[in-house]
């Protein structure tokens, strides 16, 4: 079992998504990406399928029809496989300590 479950939710992402994204790798395989698209238009469903592609054993895609930000966050939500929940923005940027000390104020998923 993971011990953190990160979602972020995507819509419309494609221009900063990836710097996101690469900053929660560093949380390795004790860490489960999950990357919400919310029916995005542009290329953000094919980044994030990539990145699933890329790092099957740490990044999820889940897509959906558009349905704002609240139902991205339930949705990743209701798929966290991980012990603790934490939800990252894309415009924020963790290191791998930064993550760890974030977990002192998660939900625990159970």
């Amino acid at each position: 079992m993971k011990i953190l479950s990160i979602t972020v939710p995507c819509y419309n992402s494609q221009e900063y998504m990836k710097k996101c994204v690469d900053s929660l790798l560093a949380g390795g395989e004790d860490v489960e990406i999950l990357i919400v698209d919310d029916g995005s238009t542009d290329n953000t469903g094919a980044i994030a399928d990539a990145y699933a592609r890329e790092y099957p054993n740490i990044v999820r895609t889940i897509h959906q029809e558009n349905g704002g930000h609240g139902k991205a966050v339930n949705t990743g939500l209701a798929n966290a496989q991980g012990l603790y929940f934490s939800l990252y923005l894309l415009w924020h940027t963790a290191r791998r300590r930064r993550l760890l000390l974030r977990t002192s104020c998660l939900i625990k998923v159970s």
